[in-house]
Order: C-alpha cells, then structure tokens, then sequence
C-alpha cells in the first residue's frame, strides 16, 4: 500500500501549473501557482555508522528520544507555491520587478519537518545588458534533527543510551543577497564565443536554533563571483567561487568524552569513562571556499542537458583541543548533478534532476545523500 502511494503521489505531484497574468508592454502583474516533487534518500544527513543506529530500533533509543519524530530516513517532499510579482517602469530609468513567493515544503512520512519559506526579490534594469538585484530568503520552523541535551546519571561508569536526553533542534533562517549581472553579447561578431555573463555578488545569512541548541546558531558573511560563456548558441560553460566566514557562539556545550581512548580524566570525577558527560567550548566557526563548474548543452532545440560539480573546503578555527570535532579540522565535500529539460510545445516543459551529495561532517561524519526531482510546467 505504501509503494502505491508513493507512486500515485510521484505521477500526479509532477504536474506543475503556473499562470502568468502580464501585459504585452512587459508591465503589471505577475502571479504563479506551482508544485514540485522532491525524493530524498537522507534527508536527515544521518553518516553510515548513524543509519545502522537508526534501523536498529533500539528500546533504549525510544526512552532517550534520539529518533522521536524522525518517522523515516527518506522521504517524498511536495512543494505547493504561490507567488506574486509586479514590473513597471521605474522614473529613475529601466524597469523594476519586485516579486514574492511563499511555499510550503511537506514531508509525507515526516510531517515534523514539514515547514514553509519566504521570499522577497527586487530586480532594476539599469542599462540593456545588465542589471541589480536583491532577494531576502526565510525558512521557519525547519526541524533539522534531535541532538543530545542532558543526561540522567553522572555517576555510573558509562553513559548508556537510555540515560540520555535528546531534543529537537529546530531553527529559522534569514538569508539576504545583492548581485549584478552584466552581460556581453557577440552574436553578431561571428566570433567562436556568443555571449558571456558575469555576475559579482555579497551577502549575509543567519540561522537560529531554539534555545537548548543556541551553541548551533550560525552567521555567516559570503561574497562570489560566477560567469559562464555561450559557445556556438548552443553550449554554455558556467564556473563560480565563493568564500564563507562562518561564525558561531563558541560557547558550552554537553558532549560525551572517551576518556578511556585518550587516557585523561576531563571532567575531574577520577575515574575514566568510555561515554563521560563533559561541557566544554565547541566552537563550529569556520572559513569555506567553494568552487562550481557546469556544462549546459542543447541538445536539440527542445531538449537540453544540464551537468555541474560544486566542491566545498571548510577549515574549522576552534582553538580548543577538547573539541575533538572541530580543533585543527578540516572538511572536503562534494555533490554532482545532472538535470534535462524537455520542452513539448511553447507552454508546456519538463524538467527532471538528479544529486548525489558527498559531504563531510564535522559533528557526524560522511554523509552521502541522493535526490531525484521532477516537474511538468505548463503557461497560459
């Protein structure tokens, strides 16, 4: 029963509607309902080691609350939108579009997930070929996963699974981007490169955890660059660099010590434990450098092939050598995607994508996560 409604949910959730209503001068209002599906094999970013702890269905995990709420380990994610959008000239010069969209991300086997997000974006033409925009993204209420908050004995000699506490980490995020775009057409050059595209941009995000995990709080402060080439009108090269400065608060945090493996007694009660509570500094502040490469080729007129590779390095700047996760650490990942759009006529396109994500995670380790996504859009 299960696998069929999944299926039917994965047939009739590819359909997606949006209706446009504009003028023929490009001015008035622009209003669109959507709906995107979404199948995810991790999305709670569980490593190996943590999956097999998951499907164990341990009595002693259900006492503690690791996996409260947390139904299953994938998930079909429908995504319902509505957006709103007004352009008109602006008496200053160009064209200004200022646009919203609010949706709704649903989990279907983990309705605690479920949540919705925001966004507000402005568009100024400023010349033929080139443009600034500002977009402001806000995500409520995402449950990201339960995390260790107390324990119910100091005393005993190892910290067993029953006697620890675990909470929901929920969090909201703001994040804010200004870009320009600026585009060099060569069509008529007859030159071997049709058109390049550049866009410089900077901004900020900030995500905060409910106050049990307020250690988990990020800043983080961005800047990039990406461009890509049009070669022959029919094939685009993209690439793009962008540097993060992550802040966190650095503050206390509960975690469980393996003083027998390191031989040091850190929480003074003289005895060596093998899962010892311990509060110390955990600081997740870090720089990340990334790097994205991508290949869109048009295949046919009506069809089109989309492949891009992004690798993260992030360099953790914990000076505390207790914070085993995060002290003179660092991180390499990496996703690949490949997507195809098909266009049947001049309303009507589909577009199907897969990723494969490698991600290594500081606090849980290598984290390997598959997505499949779907659409069929149609305009009126």
């Amino acid at each position: 029963m299960k696998n069929i409604k999944t299926l039917l949910i994965s047939i009739l959730i590819l359909v997606v509607l949006e209706i446009p209503l504009y003028s023929k001068d490009n001015k008035g209002f622009d209003l669109h309902f959507r709906t995107n599906y979404e199948y995810n094999d991790n999305i709670y970013s569980l490593s190996a080691s943590q999956k097999l702890t998951y499907n164990e269905n341990n009595s002693e995990d259900d006492i503690s609350g690791r996996y409260e709420d947390m139904n299953s380990l994938s998930d079909n994610i429908i995504t319902p939108e509505i957006g709103l959008g007004y352009i008109f000239k602006n008496p200053l010069g160009g064209k200004f579009k200022l646009s919203s969209v609010i949706n709704y991300n649903y989990f279907i086997e983990n309705e605690k997930k479920s949540h919705p997000e925001f966004s507000i974006k402005m568009e100024q033409t400023v010349s033929k070929h080139s443009e600034i925009n500002l977009e402001i993204d806000y995500i409520y209420g995402f449950f990201n996963k339960n995390y260790l908050c107390d324990i119910t004995d100091l005393a005993g000699p190892n910290i067993g699974k029953d006697e620890r506490i675990y909470s929901a980490g929920i969090y909201d995020e703001f994040e804010g981007t200004l870009d320009s775009k600026y585009s060099f057409d060569m069509k008529n050059k007859e030159l071997f490169i049709s058109g390049i595209n550049l866009k410089p941009y900077f901004g900020g995000s900030s995500r905060k955890y409910n106050s049990e995990f307020s250690n988990r709080d990020k800043d983080i402060l961005f800047a990039g660059l990406s461009f890509d080439i049009d070669v022959l009108s029919y094939i685009e090269f993209s690439a793009g660099y962008e540097y993060d400065l992550i802040s966190s608060p650095g503050e206390e945090e509960l975690i469980l010590f393996d003083e027998i493996e390191y031989g040091t007694d850190v929480n003074g009660d003289f005895t060596l434990r093998a899962n010892a509570p311990f509060f110390t500094e955990i600081d997740r502040s870090a720089d990340k450098h990334n790097i994205e490469i991508g290949t869109k080729f048009e295949i046919l007129k009506s069809l089109k092939l989309d492949l891009g590779y992004e690798y993260a390095r992030t360099v953790y700047s914990s000076d505390n050598k207790l914070d085993l996760n995060h002290y003179d650490q660092t991180e390499n990942s990496w996703q690949a995607e490949v997507s195809m759009q098909y266009k049947f006529s001049k309303n009507l396109t589909s577009e199907i994508e897969y990723k494969y994500e490698n991600e290594i995670d500081a606090d849980d380790g290598r984290i390997i996560t598959r997505s499949i996504s779907g659409k069929l859009k149609y305009n009126l």
